[in-house]
C-alpha cells in the first residue's frame, strides 16, 4: 500500500463528508463548535476506513477507474449505510423523512468518496 496515496485518498472522503455534513448542518440550521469538531474527528476517522477498506479490495471493483470508483461507492453504501441506518430507524423514533435523508446523504458520500479513492489510487 502507498501511504501517501492512502493519506490523500483518507483527507478525500474526509473533505466529502464534512462537505456534506456542512450543508445538512445548515440546512437544519445546526450549528456549535463542539458538533464541528466531532465531525472533523469522525470524518476523518471514517475516511480512513473508507480508504483502507479500498486498497483491501483492490481490483475486485473493476479496471475503469470510475467504474470502479462507482461499484466500491455502492459497496459501501450497502455494506455500511444501509444496515446502520435502518438500525437506527429500528431502534429510535426517527420519521422516514429522517431516514431517506441520511440514505440519500449516504449514497452521495459513498459514491463520492468511492470515485475520489479510485481516481487517486489510479494516478
Amino acid at each position: 500500500m502507498n501511504y501517501g496515496k492512502f493519506f490523500i485518498a483518507m483527507i478525500a472522503c474526509a473533505a466529502i463528508m464534512l462537505a456534506v455534513h456542512t450543508v445538512v448542518s445548515i440546512m437544519e440550521m445546526k450549528s456549535g463548535i463542539e458538533i464541528q469538531i466531532i465531525t472533523i474527528v469522525f470524518d476523518l476517522l471514517i475516511g480512513a476506513i473508507f480508504a483502507y477498506a479500498f486498497y483491501l479490495t483492490k481490483g475486485i471493483h473493476g479496471k475503469d477507474t470510475n467504474k470502479a470508483g462507482l461499484n466500491y461507492g455502492l459497496f459501501l453504501f450497502a455494506l455500511a449505510t444501509v444496515p446502520s441506518t435502518l438500525s437506527m430507524f429500528l431502534m429510535f423514533p426517527v420519521s422516514l423523512q429522517m431516514l431517506f435523508s441520511w440514505l440519500a446523504q449516504g449514497l452521495v458520500i459513498a459514491l463520492a468518496c468511492g470515485l475520489a479513492i479510485s481516481h487517486i489510487e489510479a494516478r
